[in-house]
């Protein structure tokens, strides 16, 4: 695939994204992806065999680019302590800061069918998580390091943090509130981590 193809492609999955946010799964057609960004309805399919088929790579691209976004904001910070406090904030800055992709990544988990008929959601899935792997590995590293409690149950850690994070994929609640909220879950997670707790 040439430069310019990819770029096109690119072009084709972000007007995805944007219209299946604005329209919906049930609505969402070639024809007005097309139609935002100007051009044949062929050319979207030329790229894409099927509606199923741009939607799985809609999904997969949202989430490779969530976790790039996520690698980027904690990538500077180097103590567990650090790396653990900018994960939480950059996450929750993620959701105040994609909205149309969180609500096109809700639009297909919800909406697509498995060749089964089962909805995504519905998956057990073995594939690993890189947001769940990426914080799990810095609370690991703060135990090995001595810096967090060595009690901590990680999964369950990890299950309550990110599950409390994807609650707030879309609130449109502010940035005093989103603040709020970073502060208090902070908080909590400090309290359960500290060294020494029982």
């Amino acid at each position: 695939m040439s430069f310019i193809q990819k770029q096109r492609r690119e072009q084709m999955i972000k007007a995805s994204i944007e219209t299946l946010a604005v329209i919906g799964y049930q609505k969402l057609t070639f024809k007005n992806i097309a139609e935002r960004i100007n051009v044949n309805p062929s050319l979207v399919s030329y790229h894409f065999k099927s509606k199923e088929a741009l939607l799985y790579e809609l999904l997969i691209y949202i989430l490779e680019h969530k976790t790039h976004y996520i690698e980027e904001g904690i990538k500077n910070y180097h103590t567990a302590p650090e790396r653990l406090k900018a994960f939480i904030e950059v996450s929750l800055n993620y959701h105040e800061t994609h909205r149309d992709e969180n609500t096109a990544l809700i639009e297909i988990i919800f909406n697509m069918r498995t060749d089964d008929g089962k909805a995504l959601y519905m998956q057990v899935d073995d594939e690993p998580d890189a947001i769940h792997d990426l914080f799990k590995g810095i609370i690991k590293a703060g135990i090995r390091e001595g810096v967090f409690n060595e009690n901590i149950d990680v999964e369950a850690l990890n299950t309550i943090v990110n599950g409390s994070i994807d609650e707030r994929m879309l609130l449109n609640t502010g940035d005093k509130d989103n603040q709020a909220f970073t502060e208090v879950l902070l908080l909590m997670v400090n309290q359960y981590i500290e060294p020494g707790r029982r």
